[in-house]
């Protein structure tokens, strides 16, 4: 069904109805960067200071040129990559799953 004008919409893709989504509702900063042929929205969830939201921006983006390093071309033309930021550790991925429902991912 199409947005009211002035209204965001999103299109949702075909799958399997008990497959795991994630949805971020809120504040968040958000950019839009190019890898390896893919168009990739990064969106910081929650409120974050400048220098939290560069410095996550600069880790994402250094995996991101990684992963088109190893494939020669990133594998997907667009990803939507949402970051929870959980405060300080030690650690810059406590853990990590891959997720299919609502459209690949993998939730670091």
């Amino acid at each position: 069904m199409p947005g009211k004008p002035g209204k965001q919409t999103f299109d949702l893709f075909d799958r399997p109805i008990d497959w795991n989504g994630t949805v971020a509702f809120g504040p968040l900063t958000q950019s839009v960067v190019q890898a390896g042929g893919a168009t990739v929205i990064i969106s910081i969830i929650g409120k974050t200071n400048i220098e939290t939201a560069n410095a996550l921006h600069s880790w994402v983006v250094t995996g991101l040129d990684a992963i088109t390093t190893l494939y020669g071309h990133f594998p997907v033309t667009e990803l939507q990559l949402l970051v929870f930021p959980v405060g300080r550790n030690s650690d810059s991925v406590p853990w990590g799953e891959v997720t299919r429902g609502g459209g690949d991912a993998v939730h670091l």
